[in-house]
Order: structure tokens, then C-alpha cells, then sequence
């Protein structure tokens, strides 16, 4: 054969080989195109999962999945995310008919928790885990102020009226067992920052509240009512119409009531009155000169004045820091630390256990070392705040 003759047939084959190639290639391409169409087409599972907190109550929400008409859906929570492969750590928490697309649960407070959402129909259902479709990524967790939150009063109608050298408040509560405090500030009490710099005046249960104020005359004074279990946990939600006044409002002196009141209250001392002439006749009184003379001290009255001045007085004794029960997030800090004296290192070890990611006895002890651990540095305003926290739970301490 020569040599042309072999290289037609080398190449007849080389183009049948390539026919075969493309009509291979376009198999897959195609197949590939319907097998997708039909996955992207079929999705049995929910979508657009949602979580939040409402008081106790953490509210989960979702789309039902298009290609499972009749399902019903399957509602898991964990500590962790939840992914295939660690699904057997999820605790099933109940199910929902299709429409409905939300379910409350009541978990523990204080824990972090993952949630999944997963449907099913007559022979199986379908533990697919999408992040962000019907598993969450972020933890969420019920807090001691969401609690006090769903249990606080509502205030409405607070308002402050002065009378002569009195302001008379009266508000509305809408939980009459819960204990409301009065607050009083020189700036409108309209922000959490400016609450906690207000002057705690009293504390009063009541579905309708009234009290007197006696504050200083002649400077503008602002009000505020809040629910005390709500304030002390922490909560920041406390400010809304109706519970704090946005007129400020001025009491008078002593001296500028004109009423007939046979005892007006004045927190201001009386002016000291320079009488020169008499009031009924308008003579003019004799002046007192006052007249200067000179003498010498005697002896033993020198001596007495000796001794008074040279009197030691001694000084108060320190108190003892007092320790609580143990605790296993701080104890090591409480050895090493606060029992031997090293009071800075404790204030500064002990800040971060003050956060609300602790238990709540973990964050009042840590308070309550730091208000110690301040009062030995004489932070004595710093230590005072830290006391004012703990006050009710460590009273007798």
C-alpha cells in the first residue's frame, strides 16, 4: 500500500474516532443539563428560616417547601449547628401542618440554641440540612430580662405638678403587684445612659401610684418611673411615652409661697434677718458695737487647750473582706487574687465575669469582689455602684 493510501486511512479513522467524541460529549452535556433541571426543580425542604426571642418564647418561622404539598414539618433543636452528619444530637421539639409556617417554643433560659426545619410526606422525611434555608447558623437564647420583661408593668400618665415647695407625682401601673421606682434628674430622663446617672428617689407598688417629692427650689427637675425587676436585670428597654415627663418643672422657696399654710416645708436654711429699726414704730434701734479687749489666757486654761489639741483619736480599724460560697467560673481568681490583697488585679480579672454571657450568681459575686476590691483601693464611688447592684441578693453580707 503506499504511502498516501495509508494516510487516508489513518485519517478516516482519526475522524470517526472524533464523531464518536462529540456525539459522547454531547451525551453527558445534555444528560448533565437534565439531571440538574430536574434537582433544581425538586426541593424538598423549607426555606427563608427565621428565629427570635419574644419574652420566654423563642418564635420560628419558615416557607414551606413548593415540591411537598401534602407535608407536614418537623421542628429540632441543639446546643450546636446542625449539620448532616451530627443530626442525632438534635432533641425533636413538635411538628406544624402545612400553611401554618411558624412554631413558638419555650426553651430553657439561658441556653444557646440551633433550630432546623425539615418536612416530610407519606414515606419519609427529608433531613436535608441547608444553612440558612431550614437550619441557623446563630445561636439564640432567652434571657433573665426577656423573662422580666413579658412580667413587667406597663406605666402610662406620668405626670409631676409642683405645689408651693412640692411636686406631686401620679402615674398609672398596669401590674399593680410589681414595684415601680421614681427617678429624678436635672436633664429629660429620655435615654438608659441617663437613667442610670438619675437619683433614685422610692420605690412603690400599685395599679395607681401617687407620691411627694420634697426636692431643692429653683432648679428644673425631670421624672421618670420604670418597673424594678425590669431595671435591675439589666434590661435597657425601659423608656417609652408615657413614663418619663419631657416638661421640666421648678419647686418655689420658702420665701415665694404666698399661701397662709401654717407650715411650709423649705430644704433651704431661713435668710439671717438684720432688723435696724423697729417694725411697728420705725425707729431706728441702737447698733451693738461689738468691743474689742484684751486680756492673757490663765494658766490651766492653756493647758486644757494643750490637751485638747494634742488629743490622739484613734482611727477606724479596717473591715475584714468576706468571702461567698464557691463558685467555678471565679474561684481561682477569689484565691489567688482577692485573698491575698491584690486588689487591682481582682477588680481587673474579676470585669469580664459582669457580662451577661455568665450565670446570674457568677456575675453578682464578681460585683460584689469588685466593690470590695474597689473599697480597699478608696474607689469609694466606683464601690458603691458595684454594692448598689448586688444590694437585695447580698444584703446581710
Amino acid at each position: 500500500m503506499s504511502f498516501s493510501c495509508r494516510l487516508i486511512t489513518l485519517m478516516s479513522i482519526i475522524i470517526k474516532d472524533m464523531k464518536k467524541i462529540i456525539l459522547l460529549s454531547v451525551f453527558i452535556i445534555l444528560s448533565n443539563a437534565l439531571f440538574s433541571q430536574e434537582m433544581k426543580l425538586y426541593a424538598p425542604f423549607p426555606s427563608r428560616i427565621k428565629v427570635e426571642t419574644s419574652g420566654t418564647e423563642v418564635i420560628i418561622s419558615w416557607k414551606d417547601a413548593k415540591d411537598v404539598a401534602e407535608g407536614r414539618y418537623e421542628i429540632y433543636r441543639a446546643g450546636i449547628a446542625l449539620t448532616a452528619d451530627n443530626l442525632m444530637v438534635a432533641e425533636k421539639i413538635g411538628e406544624s401542618d402545612p400553611g401554618i409556617q411558624v412554631y413558638r417554643d419555650t426553651p430553657p433560659v439561658g441556653s444557646e440554641l440551633f433550630y432546623a426545619v425539615f418536612v416530610k410526606d407519606s414515606t419519609q422525611v427529608y433531613k436535608i440540612c441547608i444553612p440558612y434555608r431550614n437550619v441557623t447558623t446563630t445561636a439564640i437564647k432567652i434571657e433573665e430580662s426577656d423573662i422580666e420583661e413579658t412580667k413587667s408593668s406597663t406605666i402610662s400618665q406620668l405626670t409631676a405638678a409642683v405645689s408651693d415647695t412640692e411636686v406631686k407625682l401620679n402615674l398609672q401601673s398596669s401590674r399593680e403587684e410589681r414595684e415601680i421606682i421614681l427617678f429624678r434628674n436635672t436633664t429629660e430622663i429620655n435615654s438608659y445612659e441617663t437613667l442610670l446617672k438619675s437619683i433614685y428617689i422610692t420605690e412603690k407598688k400599685g395599679s395607681s401610684i401617687e407620691f411627694t417629692d420634697d426636692p431643692m427650689a429653683g432648679i428644673d427637675y425631670y421624672y421618670a418611673a420604670v418597673d424594678g425587676g425590669l431595671y435591675r436585670s439589666g434590661n435597657e428597654n425601659l423608656l417609652y411615652e408615657g413614663n418619663y415627663t419631657k416638661t421640666p418643672i421648678k419647686v418655689k422657696f420658702s420665701y415665694e409661697v404666698t399661701t397662709d399654710a401654717l407650715y411650709v416645708k423649705s430644704p433651704m436654711p431661713l435668710p439671717l434677718l438684720k432688723v435696724t429699726a423697729d417694725l411697728e414704730s420705725g425707729v431706728l434701734l441702737n447698733r451693738q458695737e461689738i468691743q474689742e479687749t484684751t486680756g492673757t489666757i490663765s494658766h490651766k486654761t492653756l493647758e486644757s487647750v494643750n490637751r485638747l489639741i494634742g488629743r490622739t483619736y484613734p482611727g477606724y480599724s479596717q473591715v475584714e473582706a468576706i468571702t461567698l460560697s464557691y463558685n467555678r467560673n471565679i474561684n481561682s481568681i477569689i484565691a489567688t487574687l482577692f485573698l491575698n490583697k491584690k486588689w487591682s488585679e481582682t477588680v481587673n480579672q474579676l470585669e469580664p465575669y459582669t457580662s451577661r454571657n455568665f450565670d446570674e450568681e457568677t456575675r453578682f459575686q464578681s460585683h460584689f469582689y469588685r466593690g470590695q476590691a474597689l473599697y480597699y483601693l478608696g474607689k469609694y464611688n466606683e464601690a458603691l455602684l458595684e454594692f448598689i447592684i448586688i444590694e437585695k441578693t447580698f444584703y446581710v453580707e
